[in-house]
C-alpha cells in the first residue's frame, strides 16, 4: 500500500475523510490551515523526511491571495515547492490541486485562472494537476452550497465530491 501524503492549508487540513478519496493508499494529511506557500518552503523538507512519502498532494496558494501577495511570487513558491520535491525524491509524483475559485475570492477569480494554469505548467510528465474548479462549478455558476458561512471553506457535501474526484484521478496517475 502507497502512503499519499497531503500537504497546504485549511482545504486539505479540514478534508478528514480523505482517506476515502485514496482507496487502497495510506493517507498521511499533514495540512495546516492558514499556511501559505511561503510557510511550505519552510516546512515540506521535514514533512518528507518525517512522513517519506510514496506520492504528496499539495492544496497551497489560497491564502497567498488574502495576504495580497502577488501571482508571480506565488507561482515562484509553489514550483519552488515541487524542486524541493523532486530533489527529495526525483520520481516523486505530485498532485497540485488547484485555487479553488471560492465566493469569498470571487474578485479574484481571474488572478486564480492564472496562477493555476502557470503551476500546471510547471508540472512534470509524472505528476498531476487536479482541477478542482469542476467540482465547484456547475454550468459556469458557482455551487455556493458547497461552501459554508465564511464563502471560503467547505462543506462535508463538498469534501465528498473531493473525495470522489481523489478516486477519479488515482486511475490515472498512482
Amino acid at each position: 500500500m502507497s502512503k499519499v501524503v497531503l500537504v497546504g492549508s485549511s482545504i486539505f487540513a479540514q478534508w478528514e475523510r480523505a482517506s476515502h478519496g485514496f482507496i487502497g493508499h495510506h493517507v498521511k494529511n499533514c495540512a495546516i490551515g492558514g499556511t501559505t506557500s511561503e510557510h511550505w518552503l519552510k516546512l515540506l523538507i521535514g514533512v518528507l523526511d518525517n512522513e517519506a512519502p510514496d506520492a504528496l498532494c499539495f492544496y497551497c496558494g489560497s491564502n497567498d491571495f488574502n495576504l495580497e501577495i502577488p501571482d508571480d511570487q506565488i507561482i515562484e513558491n509553489v514550483l519552488s515547492l515541487f524542486d524541493q520535491a523532486k530533489a527529495y525524491r526525483s520520481d516523486l509524483p505530485l498532485a497540485y490541486w488547484g485555487i479553488i475559485k471560492a465566493p469569498q475570492k470571487m474578485n479574484k477569480w481571474d488572478r486564480i485562472d492564472v496562477v493555476n494554469s502557470r503551476i500546471m505548467k510547471g508540472l512534470q510528465d509524472i505528476d498531476y494537476y487536479v482541477d478542482t474548479n469542476k467540482i465547484f462549478f456547475l454550468k459556469s455558476r458557482v455551487r455556493s452550497h458547497f461552501f459554508i458561512e465564511d464563502q471560503l471553506h467547505l462543506t462535508k457535501e463538498a469534501y465528498e465530491h473531493m473525495n470522489s474526484l481523489g478516486r477519479q484521478i488515482l486511475t490515472g496517475w498512482l
